[in-house]
């Protein structure tokens, strides 16, 4: 509605100024060249304010957002991993395990321990993915 109304608005200014450049033509007041020249102030200035008016509106749109990113890195720190003292090989961790795992939604009474599960994962050999070579055809009998 808003912006319906600003159209119309628009329109009618952008008309307005045309009729009064045709008009001062006309009737001999302004000369054709002066004429040309402010018809190309009066769209180049056009254009200019619609940029600048729809730049407006999208920062407008995007503060919230950006409020929230500023809010959420604030929040998100608290978050972030923090590496411990102890050196880490080169070729990285051969075994991972996890013990006594349970999962447990929050403000819930806790489960028992029957519940829990362990898993453990070693490093894949670099064999391990390949496949074996394929036998040699028998030789026909």
């Amino acid at each position: 509605m808003v912006r319906g109304a600003g159209d119309a608005l628009a329109a009618v200014g952008t008309a307005a100024t045309w009729a009064v450049l045709a008009a001062l033509v006309a009737t001999g007041r302004m000369e054709l060249a002066i004429a040309s020249t402010a018809a190309l102030a009066v769209r180049t200035s056009g254009a200019a304010l619609t940029t600048t008016v729809r730049a407006g509106a999208r920062l407008f749109r995007t503060s919230p957002s950006l409020d929230d990113w500023a809010r959420f890195l604030m929040v998100a720190q608290a978050w972030t991993t923090r590496r411990g003292t102890a050196a880490i090989a080169p070729d990285g961790p051969q075994v991972i395990t996890a013990e006594g795992i349970c999962f447990a939604y929050p403000r819930a009474r806790p489960r028992s321990t029957a519940s829990t599960w362990s898993s453990g994962a070693a490093r894949p050999s670099p064999w391990s993915a390949r496949t074996a070579p394929a036998k040699a055809p028998s030789p026909a009998s």
